[in-house]
């Protein structure tokens, strides 16, 4: 049996992590262009006598909206991907313990606020887990050196939230002053294509640190999948499987092999026996072995 995927192949994402992040990026790029755009359109608007509309400055019908759309949530679904894949090589490499599991690459992406943490912190485990150093099963692999590049990208998520939110704070405002000018549409226009216009810097700003954290997590997310790769090429999963009672002996090493007892994935060895340490889905728990022990 294979530690904790055992029915499952194993997947070299190299191919497609490198595509995911292409789009993603790109898509990143294309929705901050928009909305710096989008604020100048809403001047030109103004100042050609046409009505302002909700701020935005795209005409009703534009393609820009679709656009903007498709490239943002086309990027996040394919990242949602990759990183789902890669924390599933992540437990077929033997990880116990593990916090951000699978489920955690889509719930983490959709969690409002949660969203600007858990991704890096999930980057930063899956960083962790292909270390070079940290053999297949082996149970120290949370000891290992954390990504420099995840903790950037968690910065950078935040920062990109702080322009967010004053952003949206300043149209707010301006809204709910054109709110009480309703009756004079020159003034409501004037607010709004000044409202879009002031934030500009701000969306640049935005534009700039979105753009550099996607593509930093990308370089992330693409050397996790070349690691990944690595480790299943040098420490191949046959290695690890259990071999019959009759063949355990002493020397074979400390680690996480297949339960014997099929009760759970993965049992701990301590090099001379079994122990009641088992390992399931990154969950470790306490089992008795059974009585009878190796030949």
């Amino acid at each position: 049996m294979y530690p904790y995927m055992a029915a499952d192949p194993w997947r070299d994402n190299r191919r497609f992590v490198r595509i995911a992040c292409a789009i993603w990026v790109c898509g990143a790029a294309i929705g901050g262009a928009v909305s710096v755009a989008s604020a100048s359109r809403a001047l030109d608007r103004y100042r050609n006598g046409e009505p302002v509309g909700s701020g935005l400055g795209l005409a009703k019908g534009s393609g820009w909206l679709s656009l903007l759309g498709l490239s943002s949530i086309g990027g996040l679904v394919m990242i949602i991907i990759a990183t789902f894949r890669l924390a599933k090589s992540h437990q077929a490499l033997g990880r116990p313990s593990t916090r951000w599991g699978p489920g955690w690459a889509i719930a983490g992406r959709l969690i409002p606020v949660a969203s600007l943490v858990i991704p890096a912190l999930q980057l930063n485990e899956l960083w962790k887990g292909s270390d070079p150093t940290a053999g297949r099963n082996d149970q120290t692999w949370r000891t290992k050196p954390g990504s420099a590049a995840a903790r950037a990208v968690l910065a950078i998520n935040v920062i990109a939230a702080v322009i967010a939110i004053v952003v949206i704070a300043r149209v707010f405002r301006v809204f709910l002053d054109a709110f009480n000018h309703l009756g004079q549409s020159g003034v409501v226009n004037q607010k709004l294509a000044q409202a879009s216009h002031d934030t500009v810097p701000w969306r640049v700003g935005g534009l700039v640190m979105t753009v550099i954290g996607a593509a930093l997590a990308s370089w992330l997310i693409i050397k996790i999948a070349d690691r990944q790769q690595h480790l299943h090429e040098t420490q191949p999963m046959s290695a690890y499987l259990a071999p019959q009672p009759s063949h355990w002996q002493s020397t074979f090493p400390a680690g996480w092999y297949a339960d014997p007892s099929g009760r759970y994935p993965l049992r701990w060895w301590d090099g001379t026996q079994f122990t009641g340490h088992v390992s399931a889905n990154g969950a470790t728990a306490y089992d008795p072995p059974d009585e009878a022990g190796p030949d």
